[in-house]
């Protein structure tokens, strides 16, 4: 299928017509056949100018939207490029995000980490505490004995004894 506009049935019919005319005489086929070969050229040139004419249209036609889609190529490239940019700025923020709690959760081991050495401390210095007390009442005790074995009175009371040591 061609492009172009197909040319109009009258054209060929004449051209035809006049060949089937040179048969019978000769000075009649040539006298109707200048007739009809003008005739044809002057509607081959309104045929023609038609032609040119639709082709014109067309290519205007083609031209205008060759040239709304080339627009809508454009706008849709820079639509694509913008989507690209987004999704690389999520990916960057996602990345970032995540390395920010990956940050926090170190941070966060490393404060536990020293508050349960320092909770560890707290406890050992409690049972240090707990033992030197158990000692000193281990002491008194020794000496409320030695002190009832020599006879001598004993202290009037336990905190006098822990004040003395």
């Amino acid at each position: 299928m061609s492009p172009y506009p197909r040319s109009p049935a009258s054209a060929i019919s004449s051209s035809t017509s006049s060949s089937a005319l040179t048969g019978s005489t000769h000075r009649q086929g040539t006298t109707s056949e200048t007739l009809q070969t003008s005739f044809a050229k002057g509607k081959g040139k309104s045929t023609l100018a038609q032609m040119k004419m639709d082709l014109d249209e067309r290519l205007g036609s083609l031209n205008s939207s060759s040239t709304d889609q080339q627009y809508r190529m454009g706008v849709l490239k820079n639509e694509c490029k913008s989507l690209k940019l987004q999704a690389h700025m999520r990916d960057k923020e996602i990345a970032h995000l995540q390395a920010e709690g990956v940050q926090e959760r170190q941070e966060a081991e490393k404060i536990h980490h020293c508050m349960m050495e320092q909770k560890k401390l707290e406890i050992d210095l409690l049972k240090e505490e707990g033992e030197i007390l158990h000692l000193k009442v281990e002491l008194a005790k020794l000496q409320a004995s030695q002190t009832a074995s020599s006879s001598h009175p004993p202290p009037t009371s336990a905190t006098e004894q822990f004040a003395n040591m």
